[in-house]
């Protein structure tokens, strides 16, 4: 999930360079469906073509050993670099930078244009596109949907009638009116007192909408991915890791930290968020509140 973002970037620069297959070897039984796989490209917005490597042939004959891998193959075949772990835009553009020049200077690069195999298969939805997250509230009667591909919040009728549209629709990281402000890929919600909180999962922040005044601001994360494990701070200073779900008691907003396979919590009177449970490690291991393994 958070290389998918990284390896976008670098198709888009690299478009008449870098070719891009996905192998999908799957963890889980139902990942191994090549409709399963389809939905998860386009709910992703994977634009390179990937293939289904139920049996794990490739997986063998590539020696992979870690989700996620990625093998660099030259103009001529060869594997010249291998990584495996997260990636950053900025790490593999320096290197693509350096073979790129070189493939170019003896002579082995070509540019021709391939043709697309995702082109044209987008669902485009005519109100939602893989809806996340349902926040019901029954005292205003009313539906918080994070429309989360369509990169906005609708608040709906219990009937289904669309009452307002939070966010412009385009991926962006801005504050502001209903029609002006942009998320990225939201999806979990809180809602108290005529305020839902959002956790705007690709841009690693949480934002606060005011439903009187209807504008949204971020009161966590700084628009950065966390890199690494830290003990939290000052929410408007402090980055996160891919925030996935809110629930709120008090004046306690507790947040699902997908990134960090952690649960956070965010002080919304000191502005303050920290761990609250989860050592980090990806798992499932009961314990202590600090020595839980959480997926």
């Amino acid at each position: 999930m958070h290389v998918f973002p990284q390896l976008r970037k670098l198709e888009h620069k690299y478009s008449k360079e870098l070719v891009v297959i996905g192998v999908h070897s799957a963890k889980f039984t139902s990942e191994q469906e090549s409709e399963n796989v389809h939905k998860a490209i386009m709910r992703y917005e994977i634009e390179h073509p990937v293939v289904n490597d139920k049996d794990f042939k490739i997986w063998s004959l590539y020696a992979a050993r870690a989700w996620p891998s990625l093998y660099i193959i030259d103009p001529e075949g060869k594997i010249v670099g291998r990584h495996e772990g997260e990636i950053t835009f900025e790490a593999f553009d320096s290197v693509l930078q350096e073979m790129v020049q070189a493939f170019e200077a003896n002579g082995t690069l070509d540019r021709s244009p391939l043709p697309s195999a995702i082109g044209g298969q987008r669902e485009e939805g005519p109100v939602l596109s893989f809806p996340s997250k349902v926040v019901a509230d029954e005292p205003s009667q009313r539906l918080f949907i994070a429309d989360s591909n369509h990169n906005r919040v609708l608040v709906a009728s219990l009937d289904g009638q669309v009452l307002e549209v939070i966010g412009e629709g385009g991926i962006g990281f801005q504050d502001g009116t209903f029609e002006t402000a942009q998320f990225n890929h939201p999806h979990g919600m809180a809602l108290s007192d005529g305020v839902l909180y959002v956790a705007d999962t690709e841009n690693h922040v949480i934002r606060r909408v005011n439903l009187v005044r209807k504008m949204v601001e971020t009161i966590a994360g700084t628009g950065e991915q966390a890199r690494r494990f830290h003990h939290g701070g000052n929410a408007d200073s402090t980055a996160l890791n891919s925030p996935w779900d809110l629930t709120l008691h008090g004046d306690v907003l507790y947040i699902a930290m997908a990134g960090f396979h952690q649960l956070w919590s965010m002080d919304l009177t000191r502005g303050e968020v920290r761990p609250y449970a989860g050592s980090g490690r990806e798992g499932i291991s009961d314990g202590s509140l600090v020595s839980a393994m959480l997926a």
